[in-house]
Protein backbone atom coordinates (compact mmCIF):
# COMPACT_ATOMS: atom_id res chain seq x y z
CA UNK A 1 0.00 0.00 0.00
CA UNK A 2 1.52 3.42 -1.14
CA UNK A 3 2.00 6.16 1.29
CA UNK A 4 -0.06 9.33 1.09
CA UNK A 5 2.61 12.50 1.06
CA UNK A 6 0.83 15.90 1.74
CA UNK A 7 3.59 18.86 1.08
CA UNK A 8 2.99 21.76 3.57
CA UNK A 9 4.45 25.01 1.81
CA UNK A 10 4.87 28.50 4.22
CA UNK A 11 5.83 31.66 2.79
CA UNK A 12 5.51 35.33 3.03
CA UNK A 13 2.78 35.67 0.32
CA UNK A 14 0.94 38.78 0.73
CA UNK A 15 0.92 40.08 3.79
CA UNK A 16 4.28 41.49 5.79
CA UNK A 17 4.39 38.63 8.66
CA UNK A 18 5.38 35.15 7.74
CA UNK A 19 2.47 32.78 7.45
CA UNK A 20 3.27 29.68 9.84
CA UNK A 21 0.90 27.06 10.77
CA UNK A 22 0.42 26.23 14.34
CA UNK A 23 2.78 24.96 16.06
CA UNK A 24 5.17 24.94 13.21
CA UNK A 25 8.02 22.38 13.81
CA UNK A 26 10.65 24.94 12.29
CA UNK A 27 11.21 28.46 11.48
CA UNK A 28 13.41 30.00 9.19
CA UNK A 29 14.32 33.99 9.17
CA UNK A 30 16.69 36.44 8.33
CA UNK A 31 19.65 37.16 11.32
CA UNK A 32 18.92 41.28 10.41
CA UNK A 33 16.19 43.30 9.40
CA UNK A 34 15.85 44.47 5.64
CA UNK A 35 14.18 47.77 5.15
CA UNK A 36 11.98 47.31 8.27
CA UNK A 37 11.03 43.59 7.23
CA UNK A 38 11.94 40.98 9.15
CA UNK A 39 11.33 38.18 7.01
CA UNK A 40 12.98 38.42 4.16
CA UNK A 41 16.51 39.82 2.86
CA UNK A 42 16.52 42.56 0.40
CA UNK A 43 19.35 44.23 -1.24
CA UNK A 44 19.73 47.11 -3.60
CA UNK A 45 23.06 47.08 -5.31
CA UNK A 46 25.21 46.98 -8.66
CA UNK A 47 26.99 44.21 -10.66
CA UNK A 48 30.06 42.72 -9.26
CA UNK A 49 29.42 43.18 -5.93
CA UNK A 50 29.95 40.17 -2.80
CA UNK A 51 27.65 39.70 0.48
CA UNK A 52 27.18 37.41 3.18
CA UNK A 53 23.70 37.37 4.66
CA UNK A 54 22.85 35.11 7.46
CA UNK A 55 19.45 32.88 8.10
CA UNK A 56 18.63 31.50 11.20
CA UNK A 57 17.47 27.66 11.46
CA UNK A 58 15.23 26.59 14.45
CA UNK A 59 13.90 23.36 15.66
CA UNK A 60 10.66 24.13 17.44
CA UNK A 61 10.05 20.97 18.50
CA UNK A 62 10.99 18.33 21.32
CA UNK A 63 12.50 15.88 18.65
CA UNK A 64 15.74 15.89 16.47
CA UNK A 65 14.79 17.35 12.99
CA UNK A 66 16.87 17.25 9.53
CA UNK A 67 16.53 20.26 7.43
CA UNK A 68 17.44 19.85 4.11
CA UNK A 69 17.85 23.31 2.31
CA UNK A 70 17.64 24.64 -1.00
CA UNK A 71 17.89 27.62 -3.53
CA UNK A 72 14.59 27.84 -5.66
CA UNK A 73 14.08 30.89 -8.27
CA UNK A 74 10.86 32.38 -7.87
CA UNK A 75 8.45 34.77 -10.18
CA UNK A 76 5.12 37.03 -9.14
CA UNK A 77 3.07 36.73 -12.00
CA UNK A 78 0.10 39.47 -11.12
CA UNK A 79 1.25 39.33 -7.38
CA UNK A 80 1.06 35.60 -7.26
CA UNK A 81 4.12 34.05 -5.23
CA UNK A 82 5.11 31.05 -7.95
CA UNK A 83 8.51 29.03 -7.41
CA UNK A 84 10.35 27.64 -10.30
CA UNK A 85 10.70 24.42 -9.04
CA UNK A 86 14.37 23.25 -10.67
CA UNK A 87 17.62 23.83 -9.94
CA UNK A 88 18.14 24.85 -13.80
CA UNK A 89 18.57 28.59 -12.60
CA UNK A 90 17.94 31.69 -14.96
CA UNK A 91 20.08 33.66 -13.43
CA UNK A 92 20.18 34.79 -9.00
CA UNK A 93 20.19 30.77 -8.64
CA UNK A 94 23.21 30.54 -9.70
CA UNK A 95 24.25 33.61 -7.41
CA UNK A 96 23.53 32.28 -4.12
CA UNK A 97 25.84 29.85 -2.12
CA UNK A 98 24.97 27.88 0.91
CA UNK A 99 27.51 26.42 3.27
CA UNK A 100 25.62 22.72 3.68
CA UNK A 101 22.71 21.50 2.14
CA UNK A 102 21.54 19.01 5.15
CA UNK A 103 22.05 18.96 8.90
CA UNK A 104 20.42 17.67 12.02
CA UNK A 105 19.27 20.38 14.75
CA UNK A 106 18.24 18.71 18.16
CA UNK A 107 15.50 19.80 19.67
CA UNK A 108 14.72 23.51 20.43
CA UNK A 109 18.38 23.84 18.95
CA UNK A 110 18.91 26.89 15.92
CA UNK A 111 22.02 27.10 13.42
CA UNK A 112 23.19 30.37 11.98
CA UNK A 113 23.60 29.58 8.17
CA UNK A 114 25.97 32.07 5.95
CA UNK A 115 24.30 32.79 2.34
CA UNK A 116 27.08 33.95 0.06
CA UNK A 117 25.79 35.95 -2.37
CA UNK A 118 27.60 37.04 -5.63
CA UNK A 119 26.26 39.37 -7.88
CA UNK A 120 28.48 39.04 -11.59
CA UNK A 121 29.69 42.05 -13.01
CA UNK A 122 27.89 41.36 -16.32
CA UNK A 123 24.32 40.98 -14.88
CA UNK A 124 21.85 43.28 -16.73
CA UNK A 125 19.87 46.28 -14.77
CA UNK A 126 16.60 44.81 -12.93
CA UNK A 127 14.93 42.82 -10.17
CA UNK A 128 15.53 39.17 -9.17
CA UNK A 129 14.06 36.78 -7.06
CA UNK A 130 14.80 33.84 -5.17
CA UNK A 131 14.08 31.91 -2.18
CA UNK A 132 15.47 29.87 0.56
CA UNK A 133 14.13 26.76 1.29
CA UNK A 134 14.37 25.09 4.69
CA UNK A 135 12.35 21.53 4.25
CA UNK A 136 11.56 18.82 7.04
CA UNK A 137 10.22 15.04 5.87
CA UNK A 138 8.22 13.00 8.49
CA UNK A 139 5.83 10.02 8.74
CA UNK A 140 2.94 10.75 11.53
CA UNK A 141 1.15 8.48 13.22
CA UNK A 142 -1.44 7.24 10.54
CA UNK A 143 1.89 6.54 8.38
CA UNK A 144 1.47 9.73 6.14
CA UNK A 145 4.79 11.48 4.84
CA UNK A 146 4.86 14.89 5.82
CA UNK A 147 6.54 17.66 4.31
CA UNK A 148 6.88 21.20 5.15
CA UNK A 149 8.75 23.54 3.52
CA UNK A 150 9.70 27.04 5.02
CA UNK A 151 10.99 29.60 2.60
CA UNK A 152 12.97 32.84 3.32
CA UNK A 153 12.46 35.08 0.45
CA UNK A 154 15.19 36.90 -1.69
CA UNK A 155 14.91 40.12 -3.32
CA UNK A 156 17.48 41.75 -5.29
CA UNK A 157 17.41 44.80 -7.66
CA UNK A 158 20.45 45.90 -9.40
CA UNK A 159 21.40 49.19 -10.81
CA UNK A 160 24.25 50.06 -12.78
CA UNK A 161 26.96 52.78 -11.60
CA UNK A 162 29.63 53.72 -14.07
CA UNK A 163 32.91 52.79 -12.72
CA UNK A 164 33.99 56.42 -12.34
CA UNK A 165 31.16 56.81 -9.80
CA UNK A 166 32.37 53.67 -8.19
CA UNK A 167 35.48 54.55 -7.65
CA UNK A 168 34.91 58.30 -6.57
CA UNK A 169 32.29 56.73 -4.05
CA UNK A 170 35.21 54.59 -2.77
CA UNK A 171 37.32 57.31 -2.50
CA UNK A 172 38.29 58.12 1.36
CA UNK A 173 36.91 61.70 1.11
CA UNK A 174 34.39 63.68 1.50
CA UNK A 175 31.89 65.14 -1.25
CA UNK A 176 33.58 68.98 0.14
CA UNK A 177 37.17 67.66 0.05
CA UNK A 178 36.40 66.18 -3.24
CA UNK A 179 35.26 69.86 -4.49
CA UNK A 180 38.14 71.79 -3.00
CA UNK A 181 40.43 69.05 -4.46
CA UNK A 182 39.24 69.51 -8.05
CA UNK A 183 39.20 73.56 -8.19
CA UNK A 184 43.01 73.39 -6.69
CA UNK A 185 43.64 71.18 -10.17
CA UNK A 186 41.61 73.83 -12.08
CA UNK A 187 43.66 76.46 -10.38
CA UNK A 188 47.08 74.56 -10.77
CA UNK A 189 46.34 74.32 -14.53
CA UNK A 190 45.45 78.09 -14.79
CA UNK A 191 48.81 78.75 -13.07
CA UNK A 192 50.61 76.94 -15.58
CA UNK A 193 49.10 78.25 -18.27
CA UNK A 194 49.90 81.88 -17.22
CA UNK A 195 53.16 81.08 -16.77
CA UNK A 196 53.76 78.95 -19.69
CA UNK A 197 52.37 82.85 -21.66
CA UNK A 198 55.09 84.81 -19.87
CA UNK A 199 57.45 82.61 -20.90
CA UNK A 200 56.48 83.18 -24.53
Amino acid sequence: MKKLTIIISTFLILASQTCLAADPLFTIFPDRTHEGNKNWIILNTNPGKDYTENVIVKNASDQPLEIELQIREFQEPEGQFKILETEQYQNIGNWLKLPTQKFTLAAHEKQKIPVKISIPSTTEKGKYNAVILATVKETNPQNINIITRIGVRTYLTVSHTSELQTNLANLPFSNIQLMILGLCIIGLIIGLNIKTSHAE
